[in-house]
């Protein structure tokens, strides 16, 4: 019963996050309905679980605890701003449910299975897959002879009058007495301190400056979630690699 119920979540999972990541990236936005499904899905699955299978899920009940406690942890690192997009929150808190034990789709799968809550190492695992965003954005800035640091892996060299092309944040301030300093945590800025930074930016005309594109996490918690189903756990995998188990 189980690898049926997984097969589900990884079907339902994937539809909601795939449109989530589409509407993220051509709008910034992914509707609070794909959530609430989400949850709604996780919780009709943990349910049919306990039904057919309530020694195992009983037997596991420090995952059970475990899904109020990522729900709450992910709340607060979307409150101290160390995950920027509400959306992202909301999915990973949505995902407590979905994937609340680790996953086991058939025996060897995933082949890198790891011990820690499903919704855990999805986590994880999107976290690894981002990294390759900002080494993409050095490689790209090398090749183009931007070699500043740190920015290089934070954003891209655009004229000063293209700024608002596509979806951006400034990197490079201009105050109102025309002086320039860099913000390289540009996320935390408010809508109106990107518009009135925006306007003071584009006076520079044909300038180039820093700017940091809005790469939607929505992307990497897709692949993420897939990877988790299918290769298993990243991490752990990666920690077993260099720190093997004694002999």
């Amino acid at each position: 019963m189980v690898p049926v119920l997984d097969l589900l979540r990884l079907l339902a999972g994937t539809t909601l996050l795939a449109f989530a990541a589409y509407t993220d990236w051509r709008w910034r936005r992914a509707p609070n309905v794909l959530w609430v499904v989400m949850a709604l899905v996780g919780l009709v699955a943990l349910a049919a679980q306990l039904a057919f299978e309530p020694s195992d899920v009983l037997g596991r009940w420090p995952y059970l605890v475990f899904i109020p406690g990522f729900a709450v942890a992910i709340y607060a690192m979307w409150w101290f701003g160390l995950i920027a997009g509400g959306a992202d929150a909301k999915a990973l808190m949505a995902m407590a449910l979905l994937v609340p034990f680790p996953l086991a789709l058939a025996e060897g799968v995933p082949p890198l299975a790891g011990p820690l809550p499903g919704a855990f190492t999805v986590l994880g695992d999107s976290l690894l897959l981002f990294l390759a965003i900002p080494l993409s954005l050095a490689v790209w800035n090398l090749a183009h002879g931007h070699a500043r640091f740190p920015h290089l892996f934070l954003g891209v060299k655009r004229k000063a009058k293209d700024v608002r092309r596509g979806h951006a944040w400034p990197m490079e301030v201009v105050e109102e007495d025309g002086s320039r300093r860099t913000r390289l945590m540009a996320s935390r800025m408010s809508e109106e301190e990107v518009e009135a930074t925006f306007a003071r930016v584009q006076a520079l005309g044909e300038e180039k400056v820093w700017v940091s594109p809005k790469i939607p996490f929505m992307i990497p918690l897709l692949l993420g979630f897939v990877a988790t189903f299918l290769v298993g756990d990243l991490i752990f995998a990666l920690l077993r690699l260099v720190m093997p188990a004694p002999a």
